[in-house]
């Protein structure tokens, strides 16, 4: 194209600007539609168990089993830790089941995409998300993600719903790492076979970490 000014020019570099923009916003609009859907169904299918007084809340006003419902996992304090998180308000046995789901056979390099959106799903609007995996260490507070004391912390025991955030162990891995605990190993873009660690690189150098607790 022959532009008869420079401005012309400018002008339709900056057009093209907007219109990506504006696709990335009609993408995330209709995203969050899909998942007010969701809830409002979660609402409906639970009127049920709202309109029952003698039904426990749990910390937050939240409506929680009753005690005799074991299939669905009972009413104890693990149960409602698992379904409805911490200070958070992350449901982690949602996000745990999305992030399974979407696990591919071999790292893509995706960790922080799967991670975040599995956060979403449950509900936790991530705004101004970082890009790379190692910026959502000290995102993740700002979210109310507890992060555990001292950093890394001492004698470690995972939990279900855990998120431990890395540091590029090299310049091979310059976005570093974010990873979920799924009750039984950690999960990122992939189910990761070998532990805690991510790959050889981050076992070898053992960059810092902070895990963060929902």
């Amino acid at each position: 194209m022959i532009y008869k000014t420079s401005f012309d020019k400018k002008f339709d570099e900056l057009l093209i600007k907007v219109q990506k923009i504006l696709q990335m916003l009609s993408f995330e609009l209709s995203r969050y539609s899909d998942y007010e859907l969701q809830s409002a169904q979660e609402n409906v299918d639970s009127l049920t168990s709202k309109n029952n007084p003698s039904q426990p809340r749990d910390n937050w006003g939240r409506w929680t089993t009753t005690g005799n419902e074991t299939e669905s996992g009972g009413g104890n304090e693990s149960d409602v830790y698992s379904r409805f998180g911490g200070n958070s308000k992350m449901k982690i046995d949602v996000a745990v089941n999305y992030l399974n789901k979407k696990a591919l056979p071999e790292s893509k390099g995706r960790c922080a995409i799967h991670v975040r959106e599995a956060i979403e799903k449950c509900g936790v609007k991530l705004e101004d998300h970082p890009i790379p995996a190692r910026l959502y260490d000290p995102y993740l507070k700002d979210y109310d993600f507890e992060i555990l004391t001292p950093t890394p912390p001492d004698n470690y025991s995972p939990k279900k719903g855990d998120i431990a955030v890395f540091q590029p162990p090299n310049d091979k891995h310059p976005d570093g790492h974010i990873q979920m605990y799924n009750g039984t190993q950690w999960v990122s873009d992939f189910k990761q076979p070998g532990g805690f660690w991510p790959g050889k690189d981050f076992r070898k150098h053992k960059p810092h970490y902070a895990i963060y607790r929902p």
